[in-house]
């Protein structure tokens, strides 16, 4: 009997989120099942989190809206919860001095197979962290400023990880972390196949704000730039005209935690890099969730999209149509 896993929703509502695929077998009426799932919804404002699970330092939805709209990778139904922080439950949540925080979720009607989630903050967030980077031993930063999607229950029958990682996109069987970790795939391993349908695979990455220019940084290791003040200092989409370098260096703001604010490992909490202390206006990050029929296809619906999204088409690749060789610049 042949299973395909063609299509996926997203959910969203104050009690949290989740991304659900339909496997039809045969003739058979499709069945939804839960395949990632969580419930925080919160950021870091003065390097304090205000979240929905917190007691005090609290996030208050005040609205919740609908619409439809019609982006490059086609037309969709997006749901967004709008919160106020507050360290009161009460009224005083709408007034509060805290930055508004929308998140929402996107089922793409056109291409089934594809869901996004996104948090904005329509007034900026003008002090996410107020902390020095520290190493070592010495108290650490969070690994990431915002909690949403932060997924921290994944279907048990779906325990494959692939994901790339370093300056080669080196692969791996397992989960990367960090800026310099790629998109996540989650597929059933052989012990799974007999409960779950053996051809599916779910791919999870951001969509935007993949990288920062970051000045006076071209020459340095990584351990010295993030040490430096100017990445602490970095502003979105936004660079100091002093003593730039040729090429001016990038870095990678989106990230992959742990776990949670609450410190529960979790197996998808994308991102952005905590070191960043200023976020505009309208500031807004997108995440994508892609199906597939096996992870070679999953890995394609997701390329694909990326190219729609960013109105960009393959390259040729002469290594692939013609004898070729490589060396490797005269590295030991």
């Amino acid at each position: 009997m042949s299973v395909r896993a063609n299509r996926l929703s997203a959910t969203l509502s104050e009690k949290g989120y989740g991304v659900s695929f339909s496997a039809a077998p045969g003739d058979s009426p499709a069945v939804w099942q839960e395949v990632l799932a969580g419930s925080t919804f919160a950021y870091l404002f003065k390097s304090v989190w205000i979240s929905n699970e917190l007691s005090s330092w609290r996030l208050v939805l005040t609205t919740i809206t609908e619409q439809k709209g019609h982006d490059r990778i086609g037309g969709y139904d997006e749901t967004c919860l709008h919160w106020k922080g507050s360290n009161a439950t009460g009224p005083e949540a709408v007034s509060s001095p805290f930055p508004e925080f929308v998140s929402c979720a996107k089922n793409y009607t056109e291409s089934n197979n594809i869901v996004a989630f996104s948090y904005s903050f329509p007034q900026g967030n003008p002090s996410p962290s107020s902390s020095s980077l520290r190493f070592g031993n010495e108290p650490t930063l969070p690994e990431t400023l915002t909690n949403f999607p932060a997924m921290s229950r994944v279907d048990s029958r779906f325990a494959g990880r692939l994901s790339w990682q370093g300056v080669f996109a080196a692969s791996t069987n397992a989960q990367t972390y960090g800026f310099s970790g790629g998109p996540t795939v989650f597929f059933p391993t052989p012990a799974d196949t007999a409960n779950a349908p053996p051809s599916v695979a779910i791919v999870a990455s951001p969509l935007d704000n993949f990288k920062v220019i970051l000045p006076t940084l071209a020459c340095l290791a990584l351990a010295k730039a993030l040490q430096s003040s100017v990445l602490r200092g970095t502003r979105v989409a936004e660079y100091s005209q002093q003593s730039i370098p040729k090429p001016l260096p990038e870095i990678q703001v989106s990230t992959n935690a742990h776990a949670t604010l609450a410190n529960a490992s979790a197996p998808w909490v994308p991102g952005l890099i905590p070191t960043i202390t200023s976020l505009p206006r309208g500031f807004k990050h997108t995440f994508i969730v892609a199906i597939g029929d096996g992870v070679t296809h999953a890995m394609t619906v997701w390329g694909e999209a990326l190219q729609r999204y960013y109105n960009v088409s393959k390259m040729l690749d002469p290594t692939l149509s013609s004898l070729s060789y490589q060396t490797d610049n005269g590295a030991e």
